[in-house]
Parts: C-alpha cells; structure tokens; sequence
C-alpha cells in the first residue's frame, strides 16, 4: 500500500502542475494579455495643442482664477499705469526733444510699448495652453519660455526670471519715488497757497508714504486695487479738463516752439515719456 501510494504521489503532482501550467498558458494566450500586449505596443498619441487667441478660457483656468479682474476692471488697470498722472509730465517731454521730434517719437515709443504689451499677453496665453497653467505672471513666462526654447537656452530658465523679476522691481520702484515727489510736491504748492504752514518737501513724502501704507496692506491684488485705479481715472480727468481750459485760455503759436532742441536732451525725453505711459507691469496675467 505504501508502495503504491508513493508511485501515485509523483503522479498527482505531475498532473497538478501540468493543469497548472496549461491553465497559465491559457491565460496567457487569453484576450486579456493579448490586450495588454498590443495597449503596450500602440504608442499613445498626446494631441499638440494649438494656440488660438479666438478661443476663450475654460471653467477653471484663467476666467476662475482667484485673482482674475473683469474687463472694466482691467481696463481701469491700463488707464490708470498708461495715461494715469504721467500725462502731466508730457509737456515737459516734449519741451527736451521739440514739438516735432517729441510728438513724433511719443507716437513710435506708443506703438512698441503697445506692441510689447500685447506679444507679453499673447505668449502668457499660449504657453499657459502649452503648460496646462491657469496664468503666468511675467517673469513666469520668460522662465517657460526659456525652457522652451532651443536646449542651449533651457539651462538660462531660472537666471531669465530673475533677471526679469529684478528689473520689473527696479522699474516699478523708480516710478513708485517719482510718483511720491510728484504728489508730495505738488500737496506743498497747494498747502501753502491755502494756508501758512510751510514745510519742507521731506515732511509732506513722509506724510504721504504713511498714508499710502493702508493700501499696500489691503489692496494687495489687482482685483481691490481696480477701485483705487477707477477713483484716480476719474480725478485724472478733472484734473485734464481743468488743465486744458487754462491752455485754451493762453494759447501760444506753436512756431514759437522749436522743432527740434538739442540729442544731449533727448535722453530726458525718452525718460520723461516712459514714465508717463509706460504699463507693462501692470500686465502680469
């Protein structure tokens, strides 16, 4: 008994493994590996995705964004960093380079200044399609643009935002102390035409830079500061109506007026023009 049970042992395992196998085999050669192997085999076409400035955002991308601002909103924005106060320091432009020179070259300085603005929002939003981000901010976008130009730029991604980062600071700031000693100085014209306390023009930017610290605790986006740019528009404007009927009233031939002064001024035209409407920061999304 002994004997034949060993002889039969070996016999079922043999037949147990050969079930087994045959049953793996089986598996193998089933619908579901040869779906598997040919899924390996297929490559898996990602679609390249085309820019189209036609198309509008989806929900979820730019419109949905936290910090996005509707189009008056916006455009409160642009009228605000490209005519804004600027637009007093024209005249004073245009008085370094010439009454031909200087309308001609505030014309052109326009136009790339217009042209720049709108290729920085162009190439925000197709990379913004081509990344799958819901906005770039413009140092973002010389960053993605740098990693996606040819391999020799790639490795200048990071040194490109911050290169960009430094310099739109700079800028910004520079405007920001011209802004502080033109408002300071004309609030001491104005104090002192009114009243007898004069003072020196440190203390009224002193004033001044304390009271624009409220602002830069509570408006700390574009979305709140729209309601600043919105109640500057509309003192610009009276301001623009004030200055204009007292230039209609002393009008002077224009002939009076060179055509063109001297280069050594041109400098301070190109300068005096910049800051009166230049915006591109305020461009960020």
């Amino acid at each position: 008994m002994m004997d034949e049970t060993e002889e039969k042992t070996p016999l079922m395992n043999s037949d147990s493994e050969n079930g087994y196998s045959s049953t793996a085999e089986q598996l193998l050669k089933g619908p579901i590996n040869s779906e598997l192997t040919s899924s390996r085999s297929t490559p898996i076409s990602v679609p390249d995705i085309k820019y189209d400035p036609e198309k509008k955002p989806s929900a979820g991308t730019r419109s949905s964004s936290q910090h996005s601002t509707t189009n008056l909103q916006s455009l409160m924005h642009l009228i605000k960093a490209n005519v804004g106060s600027g637009i007093m320091a024209m005249p004073l432009a245009i008085s370094n380079a010439g009454i031909v020179v200087g309308t001609v070259g505030i014309l052109v300085m326009g136009l790339i200044a217009t042209h720049c603005m709108h290729l920085l929002v162009t190439c925000s939003h197709y990379l913004c399609e081509k990344e799958g981000h819901a906005y770039l901010d413009f140092g973002q976008v010389a960053e993605v643009a740098f990693k996606r130009g040819p391999g020799s730029m790639k490795k200048f991604s990071k040194a490109a935002l911050i290169v960009v980062n430094v310099f739109l600071n700079i800028t910004q700031f520079g405007f920001c102390c011209v802004y502080i000693v033109f408002i300071a100085r004309n609030v001491q014209e104005v104090v002192e035409g009114y009243s007898d306390w004069k003072q020196i023009i440190q203390v009224h930017e002193v004033l001044l830079v304390i009271l624009l610290i409220p602002f830069v605790i509570f408006f700390c986006d574009l979305k709140k500061l729209s309601y600043a740019s919105m109640a500057a528009n509309v003192a610009t404007v009276i301001a623009l109506i004030v200055i204009f009927q007292h230039i209609v009233q002393h009008t002077k031939p224009a002939n009076r007026f060179p055509a063109f002064t001297e280069w050594s001024k041109v400098p301070l035209f190109f300068g005096s023009a910049m800051y009166a409407f230049e915006g591109i920061g305020v461009v960020s999304y």
